[in-house]
């Protein structure tokens, strides 16, 4: 871990990091073991780390933002934005069970309803979990160094445990 601790400091070469938590969740998902991997075979780790990006983007930062931006709108701030903070990792983790699940089906994550059906059926089971993570990841928001080490522990805990309740 303490190797992608390092790594996710590093602009651009932190996807190595994300490539790394992917490949983690697809060893949970495949294998239902929570055992980290070895960091080997780094250039593996690229795509991987730019397929975990773009999920986490449209299915983890995009309705943070879009929270956000309604929550301005709305003179509600806190009550989005937390709300988006609380729901996109659970949503992001339903998105990326889904992807690996298809063997790597773009079009797997246009299965909205799925994607969502999944996190609310097990909403009871993630709700501890994503206020732990929200509250690292806010706690650490001080710096973005320190968010992109949150970001990456934060996932490594919150992913491995979200599949197994999603798995069962």
């Amino acid at each position: 871990m303490l190797i992608g601790v390092v790594i996710s400091f590093i602009p651009i070469v932190n996807i190595l990091a994300l490539g790394y938590v992917y490949r983690y969740a697809n060893q949970v998902r495949r294998e239902r073991v929570l055992m980290l991997p070895n960091w080997d075979y780094w250039m593996e780790l690229i795509m991987p780390g730019v397929y975990f990006f773009a999920i986490g983007f449209f299915y983890y930062m995009l309705p943070i933002l879009i929270g956000c931006v309604l929550a301005q709108w709305l003179s509600v701030f806190y009550l989005i934005s937390i709300t988006g903070i609380l729901v996109g990792p659970a949503l992001f983790a339903s998105a990326l069970q889904e992807f690996q699940a298809s063997g790597e089906d773009f079009k797997s994550l246009l299965n909205y309803q799925v994607i969502l059906d999944r996190v609310q059926s097990c909403w009871r089971s993630l709700i501890i979990p994503s206020l732990c993570f929200a509250a690292l990841y806010l706690l650490l928001w001080i710096h973005w160094i320190l968010w992109t080490v949150a970001f990456f522990v934060g996932m490594l805990f919150f992913i491995a445990y979200a599949l197994t309740v999603y798995l069962e």
